[in-house]
């Protein structure tokens, strides 16, 4: 049996209407897998489509599926796959979002570092609720909207924060991308009279995320969505995108890390906005929802060609060497910031040229190790295998490729380039996530 493939970048797409790139309408994967290009076509029977996979770069392409209950799914059958080895792996998640028009313009680019449940909440129809209440939403355990103080057990069940130094270092990376501009775009952003965000061209910028499975949209909810992320942030977030997925993603990736099967740290989000989250002065939300259907986003296309632009640079730059951090993050000085960062910390430093702090005088206590197959899912590939369904149109099958490699997973060169550090390879050292 071949070992297990290293991974340097999982590439992790939501929508496609399907692997044939033929016909003007398509999803966020078409791109990926046409430019990079991800010329094998490799067998996911636990997952929601099949794989993409470029040896030559070492990065594999997934498409989830829509909705959070998908995103879990396929992250989680793909973590335990024993075909590929993901714990050195970086992730990024690009796709379509909606845009907040009081930070920014259809057509541009978001690099992700909270993002927020907005599906987990007590709810009551807005015709019902007192009359000094803003929304029918409220936290979970509160009687009242946005009720102080958040619970630090709540917060960690709704709030993800991504590594923000990789953050950081991603935007400086692509904040200079050229994004298309066109006359559908700036036809769009002209209603927002008021809205200053909104009419600037698409550009690459930092931000937040809400995420939840339902396509909520109008002006009383964008306000809703904003008080909700900042609430669960302590005000430190800026809603800035609203998506579907995220949550399901990174908690699958949260439970992998976990077990050791991924490395959280190395999560990268970068969301495009293809319709604005709210309607422009004088139009009702439903007037504006029923021109916002799915493939008929206002800015649908360049969305998604935004997406690929500035992921490719990032892609591009972790598979050819160790990404030149602009910053080190500075060692921890509490136990608690110990548990978060000290892994973050160790990879990041070492990539910078600096020697990697210690973090074993405070690091967290380790949680054990259960099983990591699912018989259902290795039974499946097993036969796949066995039966020669594994397809390629690279001059070499994707499972000879996997053999000839044979590259041991403890022994593996980092996705980066770097050399192993012992920091990364006691990967469950990682926190499930962190929020805070």
């Amino acid at each position: 049996m071949p070992q297990a493939l290293p991974i340097r970048v999982v590439v992790v797409t939501m929508y496609a209407p399907g692997f044939e790139t033929a016909g003007a309408h398509f999803g966020e994967f078409r791109l990926w897998a046409e430019g990079l290009p991800l010329p094998e076509l490799v067998p996911f029977l636990c997952g929601f489509r099949e794989l993409r996979h470029n040896a030559e770069k070492g990065v594999l392409g997934v498409v989830t599926g829509a909705g959070t209950a998908r995103a879990a799914a396929s992250i989680m059958a793909l973590g335990m796959d024993k075909r590929f080895d993901l714990t050195r792996a970086y992730w990024l998640v690009a796709g379509i979002a909606g845009v907040n028009p009081h930070e920014a313009s259809i057509g541009s680019a978001a690099w992700i570092e909270w993002v927020v449940d907005m599906d987990l909440a007590f709810a009551i129809d807005a015709r019902e609720i007192p009359a000094d209440w803003p929304t029918g939403y409220l936290p979970f355990g509160k009687t009242r909207p946005y009720e102080q103080p958040v619970e630090e057990d709540a917060a960690h069940r709704s709030v993800y924060r991504l590594d923000p130094g990789l953050v950081e270092w991603a935007y400086r990376l692509t904040v200079d991308t050229p994004l298309d501009d066109t006359l559908a775009l700036q036809a769009a952003r002209a209603r927002y009279d008021g809205f200053p965000a909104a009419q600037t061209p698409p550009r690459v910028l930092r931000g937040d995320e809400v995420s939840g499975s339902t396509f909520w949209h109008g002006a009383l909810l964008n306000r809703h969505a904003d008080e909700w992320l900042r609430y669960w942030t302590g005000g430190r977030g800026r809603f800035v995108v609203t998506a579907m997925e995220e949550t399901g993603t990174l908690q699958a990736l949260s439970f992998l890390g976990r077990a050791g099967r991924a490395n959280f740290p190395r999560v990268l989000v970068l969301r495009t906005a293809s319709n604005y989250s709210m309607q422009p002065p004088g139009v009702r939300a439903a007037e504006s929802l029923r021109g916002e259907t799915l493939g008929e986003y206002s800015g649908y296309r360049p969305a998604l060609e935004a997406a690929y632009r500035v992921g490719r640079r990032v892609v591009d730059e972790l598979t050819g060497h160790c990404p030149s951090t602009p910053t080190c993050p500075r060692r921890p000085s509490s136990r608690r910031a110990s548990v978060r960062n000290c892994e973050r910390y160790s990879s990041l430093a070492r990539c910078c040229g600096k020697a990697a702090a210690d973090p074993a005088a405070e690091s967290p206590r380790l949680e054990p190790s259960f099983g990591i197959s699912v018989s259902g899912c290795a039974s499946a590939i097993l036969r796949a295998r066995r039966q020669g369904l594994f397809r390629a149109t690279a001059p070499a099958p994707w499972a000879e490729r996997a053999t000839a490699l044979g590259v041991r997973r403890d022994k593996a060169a980092l996705s980066s380039g770097c050399k192993s550090h012992p920091a990364i390879r006691s990967s469950r050292k990682q926190s499930e996530q962190s929020w805070r």
